[in-house]
C-alpha cells in the first residue's frame, strides 16, 4: 500500500536521488594454483528502442588453475537484468560460462549501472563490470496527407421559431414545461428563454411567481437573434381547499445493516398540508424522531414505518435486513509524522493546529502528488491560508481516494482567496470519451462532523467521483455554501447551514450542482436528506428547496435540480464508517464536545459561549 500525504502550510517541492557506480572492473593476472574469473567484454553497452528490450552476451572465463564457484550475480541500475546464468555455478580451469545482460527501455535517454559477480577466488573474489544503455524513441508513423477543404456550403438560415404550448395557465409557484422549434436550414436548434415574470430554466421549465397575474415567455434563436416566438401564461391564485395528505414515501425503501448498526431514513409527505412531519416506529430495534434507525443486537429483520402527523391514515414502510457484522477490517495506516509550516505550529496527540499566516500561495492541508488513499484527517484546526485551507491534488501519478476528514474546524481563510476545501485532478486535464481524467477515480472523498466558518467563496468546491458530506456545520458564506461540479455522486445528509454577514452576496440556495466540469463532464447523482438551512428549517421537509442548478463554476442559479439527477437512496456505506447524528444535535455534538468554536461563533450560531 502506497501512502503519500503532505499536510503543510507551504507549496510542495521535489528532489532526485542519484546512484553512485561501483569501481571499474579490474582483472588481475592469475596467480599459480589460484582461481581467477575474467569477464569479456570488460564493459557492456546495450541499445534498445523504447518499449523493447536489448541484450548483449557476456562470457565469464576461469583463467586460474583451480575451479571458480560463482556464488551470486547482482545488477544495479533501472532497467538492467541478467538471463542465462543459474547460480551457484562452478567454472573449471580454462572453461567459460556465457549469459546475457538485458536492458528494458521505457523512456528515451541513457542509463548506467553495474554488474557484480561474487566468487570464491582468493585474490579477486568480486568481478565488477560497468553497464550502460541507450534508449531511442519509437519511430513515429509518417503524417497523413492533408485533408482537402470541404466544399463551401450556403449560409444557414432561420425562417421561424415556434413555442408549444402557445398559451398556458398555472397556479402561483407552479411549474410548466415549454418546448421550441427552430425552422430553417440551420443545424443549431437551441434557443434562449426569458420570462417577463417568474423564472424559466435553460431547458424551458417555467416556475410561476408567488402573485397571480400574467407572464410572457419568449424563445430567441441562438443562430439568429432576430427570430423569436412568445407564449402567454395566466397565473392563477392557488385554489382554497382543505389541506390533504396524498401520500407518504420512505427512503430508502429497503436497507441492510449490521446488528447494533445504524441507518438513516427520510420521509416525504406529499399533498397540500403544510405540516410535513411524521412519527417513526420500528418493529425491532429503535428509531429516532429524525429517522435514525438503530438495529437490535440480534440478526433478523425489521419494518420501519413513517406516519403522517397531519393525517394518521397515511403512512409508508421500509424493510430492514439485520445481519451479523462482518469481521473487523485491518486498521487503517498510521501517519507517523506531520510536516507543519511555520515551525511555531502546535501538534498534540488528538489535535493538529495549523495557524498559518496570510501569505500568498500557501495551502494549510494538502494531499498531493496523487495515488494517496486510506487516509483519515482527524481533529484539525486551521485558518489564514494564503490560497486554500484544504485540497487534494492528484497531479500526474494517479487519483487520490478513500480520504475522510472528520471532527475538524476550518475558518477565516486569507482575504485574497478565501476558499474552502476542494479537489484537483491531473493538471490541465480535459476529459474525452477515451481519455478520462483522474477525477473519475477520485472516490470516497468524505467529510463529516466538521465546522466551516467565515469562508467567502465555496465550501466546498469539488469535482471528483463521489463524496459524502455528513453532519457538517457551514456558517457565514459568500457566493456558494457548497458547489459540486460535473458527474459526481454526492450524499448531503444532516448538515446545518447558518447564514451570517457574508450571505448578502451569496446565491439564494445552499446546495449547488452543475454538469459543466472539464475533467468530469456529465449529470450529477444527488441524495440530500435531513439538512436544514435558511431555505428549509425542517429536516424532514423538501430537501430540494435548498438546492439549485448553476451554469458552471462561478455561475448563477438557472433553476431547480432536474429529477433525473435525484437518487432515492444513499450510496453504500464507505470503508471508513460514518455514524450520523440528528441535525438538531449538531450544536451540542460539535460546538461543546470538542470546544472547537470561539465564543463569537457560538453566539452567532445561537449557542451560549463558554470561555476556555
Amino acid at each position: 500500500m502506497f501512502l503519500s500525504a503532505l499536510l503543510a502550510a507551504s507549496t510542495w517541492t521535489s528532489g532526485c536521488v542519484g546512484i553512485s557506480s561501483p569501481a571499474a572492473n579490474a582483472n588481475p593476472a592469475p596467480q599459480p594454483d589460484s582461481a581467477m574469473l575474467t569477464v569479456t567484454p570488460s564493459s557492456i553497452s546495450v541499445a534498445a528502442v523504447v518499449g523493447n528490450t536489448g541484450s548483449q552476451t557476456v562470457t565469464a572465463t576461469n583463467v586460474g588453475n583451480s575451479s571458480v564457484a560463482i556464488k551470486q550475480v547482482t545488477v544495479t541500475g533501472a532497467g538492467f537484468s541478467t538471463t542465462g546464468l543459474a547460480v551457484p555455478a562452478s567454472v573449471a580451469p580454462g572453461a567459460s560460462q556465457s549469459f546475457q545482460v538485458a536492458f528494458a527501455a521505457t523512456t528515451p535517454g541513457t542509463a548506467t549501472g553495474s554488474m557484480s559477480i561474487m566468487t570464491n577466488a582468493g585474490s579477486s573474489p568480486v568481478v565488477v563490470v560497468q553497464l550502460s544503455a541507450t534508449a531511442t524513441a519509437t519511430p513515429s508513423a509518417p503524417a497523413p496527407p492533408p485533408t482537402p477543404p470541404p466544399a463551401p456550403t450556403p449560409p444557414a438560415t432561420v425562417t421561424s421559431v415556434t413555442i408549444s404550448p402557445a398559451s398556458a395557465s398555472v397556479s402561483t409557484k407552479g411549474t410548466i414545461s415549454f418546448t421550441s422549434t427552430v425552422q430553417g436550414t440551420t443545424t443549431n436548434s437551441s434557443v434562449t428563454w426569458t420570462a417577463s415574470s417568474g423564472t424559466i430554466s435553460s431547458a424551458g421549465l417555467y416556475t410561476a411567481p408567488e402573485a397571480a397575474g400574467s407572464a410572457t415567455i419568449t424563445a430567441i434563436s441562438v443562430a439568429d437573434t432576430t427570430k423569436s416566438a412568445s407564449a402567454t401564461v395566466t397565473i392563477t391564485g392557488a385554489p382554497v381547499a382543505n389541506p390533504v395528505v396524498s401520500s407518504v414515501t420512505v427512503s430508502p425503501a429497503s436497507a441492510s445493516v449490521s446488528t447494533s448498526g445504524t441507518a438513516q431514513f427520510a420521509a416525504i409527505v406529499e399533498g397540500t398540508v403544510t405540516n410535513k412531519s411524521v412519527t417513526w416506529k420500528a418493529s425491532a430495534g429503535a428509531i429516532s424522531s429524525a429517522g435514525l434507525y438503530t438495529a437490535p443486537a440480534t440478526a433478523g429483520s425489521a419494518t420501519v414505518t413513517a406516519t403522517s402527523v397531519a393525517d394518521t391514515t397515511k403512512s409508508a414502510s421500509a424493510s430492514v435486513t439485520i445481519s451479523a457484522p462482518a469481521p473487523a477490517p485491518p486498521p487503517p495506516p498510521v501517519v507517523n509524522s506531520v510536516s507543519v509550516t511555520p515551525s511555531s505550529a502546535t501538534v498534540t496527540t488528538d489535535n493538529i493546529n495549523i495557524p498559518a499566516g496570510p501569505d500568498t500561495g500557501t495551502v494549510n492541508v494538502e494531499i498531493a502528488n496523487g495515488n494517496n488513499y486510506n487516509i483519515i484527517l482527524d481533529h484539525i484546526t486551521t485558518r489564514w491560508a494564503g490560497n486554500k485551507l484544504w485540497i487534494t491534488l492528484s497531479n500526474y501519478i494517479g487519483p487520490n481516494r478513500l480520504i475522510t476528514t472528520q471532527w475538524s474546524m476550518f475558518y477565516e481563510p486569507n482575504v485574497n482567496h478565501p476558499v474552502g476545501p476542494g479537489t484537483s485532478t491531473n493538471t490541465g486535464c480535459t476529459a474525452s470519451g477515451g481519455s478520462p481524467c483522474f477525477s473519475s477515480g477520485e472516490h470516497d472523498i468524505d467529510f463529516h462532523h466538521n465546522l466551516f466558518a467565515d469562508m467567502s467563496h465555496r465550501i466546498p468546491e469539488s469535482t471528483n467521483y463521489s463524496t459524502r458530506w455528513v453532519n457538517n456545520i457551514v456558517f457565514n458564506w459568500n457566493f456558494y455554501a457548497s458547489e459540486w461540479l460535473g458527474a459526481m455522486s454526492v450524499d448531503e445528509i444532516g448538515n446545518k447551514y447558518v447564514a451570517g454577514n457574508l450571505n448578502s452576496g451569496s446565491q439564494k440556495h445552499e446546495i449547488h450542482f452543475t454538469t459543466l466540469s472539464p475533467p468530469l463532464p456529465g449529470h450529477p447523482s444527488t441524495y440530500p436528506s435531513g439538512n436544514i438551512g435558511p431555505n428549509q428549517s425542517d429536516p424532514s421537509g423538501n430537501q430540494y428547496a435548498m438546492a439549485a442548478e448553476i451554469d458552471g463554476e462561478n455561475g448563477d442559479e438557472i433553476g431547480a435540480v432536474p429529477s433525473s439527477w435525484i437518487r432515492s437512496s444513499p450510496m453504500p456505506a464507505p470503508a471508513f464508517p460514518i455514524n450520523a447524528d440528528p441535525v438538531g444535535n449538531l450544536d451540542s455534538v460539535l460546538l461543546h464536545r470538542r470546544q472547537l468554536a470561539a465564543p463569537r461563533l457560538q453566539r452567532q450560531l445561537g449557542q451560549p459561549s463558554r470561555r476556555r
